[in-house]
């Protein structure tokens, strides 16, 4: 019996088991999931669950609380503690969280109901709308036949479901979006939100006319703001080509262009129009970029926060930054030698803004129009209560150069405003001066 003891006294201890320690911690980061609500009356400490994932999903992942050096987010985390507390239905309760994600200022980083409340405001009337001179302007109807003797490019709208447009704007949208910059918050009001609704509901418009006439619409909801259209391709005078890239995410987009390589061969020049892209995957953007020089150039840079809590526990800055480059090696045959033209606007976004960058640093050509949007990066998702979903931008990027521009915009070259006369007349202003610079050229 003496001997059987002291063998199991010097049995071995273990090891450490690295795989085993990296899973455990792993596995505290589930990945999210973005469900349909099947709880509308969330409890107290659901509400608070919620709260506090926002708070410390971004305290240990944003990448960009030097661009809000004003908030506290730990202060701003308390006082909003009694108002979700307060809300009655979860509707409320994600305006609310939506209302301190806010503070962020970060276009990347969002708050996004369950999908069953989210999906009742992804439709909009067949309507493009700006804000020009300070009025919620008709730029363009979208291909419907029937609203064409009603509503001209502009028109102004005034009120909406009988609410002026500005007061419906301060109290139904703005305390609720996301946003980067204050042309970043106009574009998105304007051009996503404002006629924003559930599939086939309807909205009343009151619209004042070129007369200074008022008169009443009722518009259903028919379009899908999910949807993006693909590359649309046309020549202009003096054999100009166009191209317009209305989003980069989808992995066909860089196809579409190769599809179109032979007949810009024959081009004076190229203008590429991202005014109305969103973004996606930058990768499909340097795809395109790729096509235009046949010499390798550096897309942007990109900073990570790594936090480390031992130094942290020693006494020392528990944070530290990464920051790498990358380069874009063309790879196919041919390469585009004429001169380029991107048209931007404050609508150009995240990927587009990264291609725009780019663009800028290769010197490859120039660019028109207005400042872009100012928000790129990667979004880290993570689940909240009653099935909704959260978002926090997780990076940030820098021009090859080392300017920045999130929180800012990128500037054009060369920029144009739109004004109210243009529209009414149907003149693209920043069309025409790119075209005017090619024939410059």
């Amino acid at each position: 019996m003496a001997c059987i003891y002291a063998a199991i006294m010097v049995k071995a201890q273990p090891v450490f088991d690295s795989i085993s320690y990296v899973n455990k911690y792993n596995n505290s980061f589930p990945s999210f999931n973005f469900g349909k609500s099947t709880n509308m009356l969330l409890t107290d400490a659901e509400k608070i669950v919620g709260l506090s994932r926002v708070w410390s999903e971004a305290k240990f992942g944003f990448a960009n609380f030097d661009l809000v050096p004003d908030l506290d987010w730990d202060s701003a985390y308390l006082a909003f503690i009694p108002k979700v507390e307060a809300t009655k239905t979860t509707i409320d309760y994600y305006n609310v969280l939506k209302q301190f994600n806010q503070l962020l200022r970060d276009g990347h980083s969002r708050i996004m109901e369950p999908l069953n409340l989210f999906e009742k405001k992804t439709f909009s009337a067949p309507l493009q709308v700006k804000c020009i001179e300070g009025k919620a302007i008709i730029t363009a109807l979208m291909d419907n036949i029937q609203l064409s003797s009603t509503f001209k490019p502009g028109n102004e709208i005034v009120a909406i479901d009988d609410v002026p447009v500005q007061d419906y704007i301060k109290n139904r949208i703005a305390p609720f979006i996301k946003f980067s910059t204050p042309q970043d918050s106009i574009a998105r009001i304007y051009s996503y939100e404002l006629l924003s609704g559930a599939s086939n509901s309807n909205i009343k418009l009151t619209i004042k006319d070129d007369r200074g006439m008022l008169y009443y619409q009722l518009v259903d909801r028919t379009i899908d703001l999910r949807e993006t259209s693909p590359i649309r391709f046309a020549w202009l005078a003096d054999s100009i080509a166009y191209v317009s890239i209305s989003s980069f995410g989808n992995s066909k987009i860089p196809e579409q262009f190769d599809s179109l390589f032979n007949l810009l061969s024959d081009s004076r020049g190229l203008i590429i129009d991202i005014r109305n892209n969103r973004g996606g995957n930058s990768d499909y953007g340097y795809e395109i970029l790729g096509r235009l020089t046949d010499t390798a150039f550096a897309t942007n840079q990109t900073v990570y926060r790594k936090y480390n809590p031992a130094q942290r526990a020693w006494g020392n800055a528990p944070f530290e930054i990464e920051k790498t480059g990358f380069w874009w090696k063309p790879y196919k045959k041919d390469s585009y030698k004429k001169m380029v033209v991107i048209l931007t606007s404050a609508y150009t976004y995240s990927a587009a803004e990264d291609f725009t960058a780019t663009f800028k640093c290769m010197k490859r050509g120039i660019v028109i129009g207005q400042k872009t949007g100012g928000s790129t990066g990667n979004p880290l998702a993570y689940s909240l209560p009653g099935g909704g979903v959260g978002f926090v931008c997780s990076k940030r990027d820098l021009m090859a150069d080392g300017t920045e521009f999130v929180g800012i915009g990128i500037s054009p070259d060369i920029e144009v405003m739109e004004n109210i006369s243009d529209i009414k007349q149907g003149i693209d202003v920043a069309l025409m001066k790119a075209i005017k610079s090619i024939h410059n050229q």
